[in-house]
């Protein structure tokens, strides 16, 4: 279950947009939930990786989240077209099948 706290699409001082997520992570599975496999879907389709933002201190690009428990992450995601809506995916590691999928607001 993820719990969205805030999410805000900002500029990344590129020329470009980030969507910065921050969330409660409820993992009530018996796997280990890794951030490599989180991923940002625009409704064009197209996917996007969690990325480094430039302040680093609330924000994290590697993280787990142990079964049965819970963490609360700031994220960021690049953002090619910032007025489609989006959705967060999780995948399973090795099959690349959606897990987990929640619409952002």
């Amino acid at each position: 279950d993820m719990e969205i706290i805030k999410n805000k699409v900002v500029k990344d001082g590129l020329g470009g947009y980030q969507l910065q997520v921050e969330a409660v992570i409820t993992n009530s599975s018996n796997r280990t939930l890794k951030s490599i496999d989180l991923f940002m879907e625009d409704d064009n389709g197209n996917r996007f990786p969690i990325v480094a933002d430039g302040d680093q201190e609330k924000s994290e690009l590697i993280f787990d989240v142990e079964p049965e428990s819970l963490k609360r992450v700031r994220f960021d995601f690049q953002v090619e077209y910032p007025k489609l809506k989006r959705k967060l995916l999780w995948l399973e590691h090795g099959s690349r099948q959606v897990l987990f999928e929640q619409k952002l607001p």
